[in-house]
C-alpha cells in the first residue's frame, strides 16, 4: 500500500528538487507523490517547469495551488487510507 505525500512548495524549486531526490533514492515504492505549488512571480515558475521535466519528477502529480483547501481535499479524497505532508524548507 502506497501513503499519500502531499508536499507544499512555494517559490523553492532546487529545494523541493532536493526532496524529491532523498524521497526517491531512499524511500522508493513508499509515496504516491503529489506537490501542490505556488509562485510569487513567471521566474519563479520557470524553476518548477525545469523540475517537471527532470527524471527525478517521473511519477510525480503537479498541481499549482489555486484554491488551497480544495487542492488538498482532492488529493485526500484518493483511494490510500494513510496521507502524509510536507514542506520543501
Amino acid at each position: 500500500m502506497m501513503i499519500n505525500n502531499i508536499i507544499f512548495s512555494k517559490d523553492k524549486a532546487p529545494s523541493l528538487r532536493l526532496l524529491l531526490e532523498s524521497l526517491k533514492q531512499n524511500a522508493p515504492n513508499v509515496f504516491n507523490l503529489t506537490v501542490i505549488y505556488a509562485v510569487s512571480n513567471q521566474e519563479f515558475d520557470k524553476g518548477y517547469e525545469k523540475l517537471k521535466s527532470e527524471e527525478v519528477s517521473l511519477g510525480v502529480k503537479w498541481i499549482q495551488q489555486t484554491d488551497f483547501k480544495n487542492n488538498v481535499l482532492q488529493i485526500l479524497q484518493s483511494n490510500s487510507d494513510f496521507s502524509c505532508f510536507m514542506s520543501d524548507e
